[in-house]
């Protein structure tokens, strides 16, 4: 847990550093349609939802191997087929979670990470654009001001606080999990 929150910290420190420069990539940047401080942004919100997704997957596994230590071949099986199967993408991980563990994973972080997922979503799938399947989710202005970031123009606004947040639910979520799945063990 400590591990994957100071990642978190130290991706979210880089991108709010006073001065920070942007680097060479800058001179790139005009193709994506935005400037290169936003691209960095973006960049640091999806990697800090990256580490949450590597650490939620470490414990699923970790967890999964504790079920499966005493059992028979066919169990250990199993259990290693559900870790894939939990790796899959963030709904798998909730049902399993939920199925074997009893931890919601949706209401860790107060709620707050389904939103930071849809951001990612939008980073990753519509280079800053809104997609038309995200469009039609309800609420789904309102939940993103509420992680500080504003939709304008169908493009995400991700400014400092919007970083800052992120950083905030991501700890939050990580610490949620830990405690509801009893680990006092690094991962």
């Amino acid at each position: 847990m400590e591990i994957a929150i100071a990642g978190i910290r130290t991706a979210c420190a880089d991108c709010l550093r006073p001065g920070k420069e942007v680097g060479e990539f800058g001179r790139f940047v005009p193709a994506f349609g935005f400037d290169a401080r936003e691209l960095l942004r973006h960049s640091v919100y999806m990697r800090m939802v990256g580490i949450v997704e590597s650490y939620v997957d470490s414990l699923f596994s970790q967890l999964m191997q504790g079920v499966s230590a005493n059992g028979n071949e066919a169990m250990r099986l199993a259990a290693e087929d559900l870790v894939l199967q939990a790796s899959g993408g963030w709904r798998q991980r909730e049902d399993l979670f939920a199925r074997y563990f009893g931890i919601k994973l949706k209401s860790l972080a107060g709620g707050r990470f389904t939103s930071i997922v849809d951001v990612r979503n939008i980073i990753a799938h519509g280079q800053g654009r809104v997609t038309a399947k995200l469009m039609e989710k309800e609420g789904l202005s309102l939940r993103l001001q509420q992680i500080d970031v504003a939709i304008q123009d169908a493009r995400i606004i991700l400014g400092d606080d919007g970083i800052a947040r992120c950083e905030s639910v991501c700890i939050s979520y990580i610490s949620d999990l830990d405690a509801q799945a009893c680990v006092g063990r690094q991962l």
